[in-house]
């Protein structure tokens, strides 16, 4: 592995809260050099975090856990834990600080629950790749976009969920708005009809299972591409709003500013220097 040698790193983000998800923060911690805290806390928020080398004990409420290299351990807001790494096998792990209302469903999609705090990860070492350009580009003084902490979040999330056969069909769907969001004319009765299934029964399992609607998360994926578009290119606001699928630029801009609070000129001003 190739993160920095470096004790510590947080990145924070300076946005605004939104109620459904919201990263506050990404961290690296190599506990050869931090001191670790071996007392019960309680924390305001949940943390997700992956377990890069060695091994530790994890105890949430009355459980404890041993946690190795390549598990992952989740902690909800507001309840009794301590974590710390073995003497003889210091742990070096990577953690999110996120909150709203869908922390807790993204925790069980991954397969935590009251009584499960620790698992092993899927495709530990793509996610470890994925984590690694994060660190190596904060330490290059590159600009750390929080969309694109966002979207290595939804990859681990993806990679961990467990399938069934509704989660098949959405998967399916996200893939074909992924490769068809640039187009204006994407509609919801488009996608039923690609993958023969019924208007309500397509809103009901996406609402279910990805927390948010088919219509939501389209404008959602479109706000995301456009919010890369303006960290990683001179692009006028114009072009970037058709490039994501906008044929109107004064309606992508209000919704734009809708979901990040900000201007797309205002959001390119605030990714020219690294966060954090």
């Amino acid at each position: 592995m190739q993160f920095p040698d470096k004790s510590s790193i947080g990145i924070y983000f300076d946005k605004p809260c939104e109620n459904e998800f919201y990263i506050k923060c990404i961290g690296y911690n190599d506990f050869n050099y931090v001191k670790p805290i071996k007392h019960f806390r309680v924390q305001r928020f949940y943390t997700l975090h992956m377990v890069l080398e060695g091994s530790g004990t994890v105890k949430v409420k009355d459980k404890t856990y041993k946690a190795k290299a390549g598990d992952m351990f989740f902690i909800p807001p507001y309840v009794n834990l301590c974590y710390y790494p073995d003497e003889n096998n210091v742990w070096k792990y990577v953690w999110f600080e996120f909150l709203g209302d869908l922390s807790e469903v993204y925790g069980e999609k991954m397969g935590f629950s009251d009584d499960v705090n620790v698992k092993r990860c899927r495709s530990f070492e793509k996610n470890v790749l994925l984590l690694e350009k994060i660190f190596t580009d904060r330490e290059n003084n590159k600009a750390i976009g929080y969309y694109d902490v966002l979207s290595v979040f939804y990859k681990i999330l993806e990679g961990n969920v467990r399938k069934t056969e509704n989660q098949s069909i959405v998967d399916g769907v996200i893939d074909f708005i992924n490769c068809h969001f640039a187009r204006p004319t994407l509609s919801v009765p488009e996608i039923c009809d690609n993958f023969n299934i019924s208007h309500s029964y397509l809103c009901r399992i996406f609402k279910e299972t990805v927390g948010v609607t088919v219509k939501n998360y389209i404008t959602k994926i479109r706000v995301n591409e456009a919010c890369r578009l303006l960290e990683t290119t001179d692009s006028g606001v114009k072009e970037v709003a058709e490039s994501v699928g906008f044929s109107d630029d004064i309606h992508f801009m209000k919704v734009f500013k809708n979901i990040t609070q900000k201007t797309p000129t205002e959001y390119r001003k605030s990714c020219m220097y690294p966060l954090g």
